[in-house]
């Protein structure tokens, strides 16, 4: 029974693909077999090696149930590698005969009747096969594409019996009585591609279609029970598989060699050709520089004389026919194609081109200004800094220099600016200074830029003394004159200024009466200043500030006198003592610094104001 349902599926087999595709094997054979009838009556002596027999192996993928459709299936093959060897016969130019063993390791799958989880067995499917190769190139060929056709004999082969199916995870499912191996005929087919790397190796990629007897394993058609596993009648296995392989070459047939015939004697030679020499020394250069350039020729008839023509943008240049040039630069910026012909009788030729950029001579550009612009006449010298540039590379490497009063070097000194008065600092002096920075470049070009620093000598505190009879308060003509007439003009010039004064008495005043002289001249001094009344002016006494100092001398004092003041008698201070009974008198100008004196006080206004202009 087992043989009859062998033979039933086999008559059921699926043989129209393979019929088809021998029919247009067949007619490929009959073109090829012409072209290799054709190919063997004249053989070309370029055709290069081949051999004619390969033996190889070769690996894969295959895959199975290709083209069978969407619908759930019983039983299915997962796909998987596969591997074998061959034995290729190349018997003609363009047809080849091949023998193929494969073995595929492919996991059968079985779904029991009334589950929809697959049981699973390991089974493994061999297939002995003959083949035909038609080619669309020559055996001799590097490259060989090529399709194919053959018959062969497969079977599928569980692993182990019965016991080694895995039964599905959930699910009704009947393990079977039996499993066996399937054997059948199988139909080959496909297309490929054979590279011949070298004389002894050949690679090779092939796509092939492979229809077969199904494979049941000896599994009933139908389901006898629920959980069953069984085969459909009237299926087949189909497949498709991708493999590489390396096939080793024998009986290796070497092309003919050619014998050439002798060649015909040569004709005379013809002249040299004229060959010119690369142009060199070309570089970037600077308008007005001067730039060399060489190159030199040979060839052109025996005795003809070399000359030469230089061209700068494909303008001859006149007198330029010597194998060097000097090319103008001055006033010709741009960029220029030199090139130079070389002529010796009818023959010439002209060099590559070469570019050379002559860059303009652009003076420097500077920006100048000095930091601080408003300085002292007493601070110390400060730093002068330009900024320059340069347009170009042709200026080299630039210098600067400063100039102008009080300039020495990269240096500004405010205290060598001259036009001021330093003895006379009873207001601000001012004066601007301009300066100028230069800057040149390696051509002598020079740019300048100016820039302007103002320098102030500032108003200083003067001091004067006013002298005292001995035992005296009394302030003399001669002091009133100074106060009323010098420090009081001086006063209303400057709105700003104020008056210290200090009072003094000698260490010979003493006694009681005496202890108070120092007070008593400092506020006679200040009301002289600020009575308002006779001949006195009428200074502000918040413009006044005072201090006593008694018998201290500690600053030196500044004798006094003037004998063109007529005294009353006993009120001239000219002894040698009298420059001890003093009051400093310091006229502070306006902005000026205040004398390092402290203790200062305010002017006492209501014991001034009752003293009066003093007579």
């Amino acid at each position: 029974m087992i043989y009859m349902r062998h033979v039933q599926r086999f008559q059921r087999f699926r043989w129209r693909p393979g019929i088809v595709l021998l029919a247009l094997a067949q007619t490929l054979a009959i073109s090829a077999f012409a072209q290799n009838s054709s190919g063997n009556a004249v053989k070309s002596f370029d055709e290069g090696p081949y051999s004619l027999l390969d033996i190889g192996d070769f690996v894969g993928w295959q895959w199975y149930q290709i083209g069978e459709g969407t619908q759930a299936r019983p039983n299915k093959l997962t796909d998987g590698i596969f591997s074998g060897g061959r034995l290729t016969e190349n018997v003609w130019n363009y047809v080849s005969l091949e023998q193929d063993f494969s073995f595929g390791n492919n996991t059968a799958n079985l779904l029991p009747y009334g589950n929809n989880v697959y049981a699973v067995m390991g089974q493994h499917d061999y297939t002995l096969s003959q083949i035909v190769d038609f080619y669309m190139k020559p055996r001799d060929a590097k490259w060989r594409p090529y399709v194919f056709g053959g018959f062969g004999y497969t079977w599928y082969e569980p692993v182990g019996g019965v016991n080694n199916i895995t039964p599905p995870s959930t699910g009704a499912y009947l393990s079977p009585v039996l499993i066996g191996s399937t054997k059948g005929p199988a139909i080959l087919y496909g297309v490929g591609l054979k590279y011949n790397y070298s004389k002894r190796v050949d690679f090779r990629i092939d796509l092939t279609g492979k229809v077969s007897h199904k494979a049941f394993y000896d599994l009933l058609p139908t389901p006898s029970a629920s959980g069953a596993l069984y085969v459909p009648a009237h299926e087949s296995e189909s497949a498709l598989a991708l493999s590489v392989g390396v096939d080793f070459r024998f009986r290796i047939h070497e092309p003919p060699v050619a014998i050439a015939a002798p060649p015909p004697p040569p004709p005379p030679p013809p002249p040299p050709p004229v060959t010119v020499q690369a142009i060199t020394g070309f570089r970037d250069v600077c308008a007005g520089d001067t730039l060399v350039l060489q190159s030199g020729a040979s060839g052109g008839a025996p005795g003809s004389t070399i000359t030469y023509q230089w061209m700068v943008n494909g303008q001859p240049v006149p007198g330029a026919n010597s194998a060097t040039f000097s090319l103008p630069t001055a006033g010709a910026p741009g960029v220029k194609m030199i090139t130079v012909r070389a002529s010796a009788g009818n023959q010439n030729a002209t060099s590559g081109a070469v570019t050379v950029t002559v860059r303009p001579l652009l003076p420097p550009t500077i920006t100048f200004a000095v930091n601080p612009s408003t300085v002292l006449f007493t601070d110390p010298p400060i730093a002068l800094r330009a900024n320059a540039n340069a347009p170009n590379a042709c200026n080299g490497n630039l210098t600067i220099t400063y100039s102008g009063e009080g300039v020495t070097g990269n240096n500004f000194n405010p205290g060598a600016v001259g036009g001021f008065n330093p003895a006379n600092r009873l207001a601000l002096q001012t004066r601007t200074i301009p300066l100028t920075a230069t800057v040149r470049d390696a051509h002598n070009q020079a740019a300048n830029a100016p820039a302007n620093v103002t320098v102030n000598l500032r108003p200083a505190a003067s001091r004067r003394d006013i002298v005292f009879p001995n035992r005296s308060a009394r302030v003399n003509n001669a002091a009133k004159r100074y106060l009323i007439e010098e420090l009081t003009p001086q006063l209303r010039a400057d709105p700003n200024s104020t008056v210290i004064l200090i009072g003094h008495r000698d260490t010979g005043e003493t006694g009681r009466a005496a202890a108070a002289l120092d007070t008593q001249r400092v506020n006679n001094a200040a009301a002289v200043l600020s009575a308002g009344k006779g001949v006195c002016p009428a200074l502000d006494l918040s413009r006044v500030q005072v201090k006593s100092v008694g018998t201290d001398q500690t600053d030196p004092p500044l004798p006094f006198g003037d004998a063109s003041v007529r005294e009353r008698t006993g009120q001239a201070a000219t002894d040698q003592r009298a420059q001890f009974r003093r009051v400093e008198v310091w006229f502070v100008p306006g902005g000026a610094d205040q004398p390092g004196v402290t203790g200062l006080m305010p002017a006492p206004a209501a014991v001034i104001q009752r003293l009066g202009c003093p007579r």
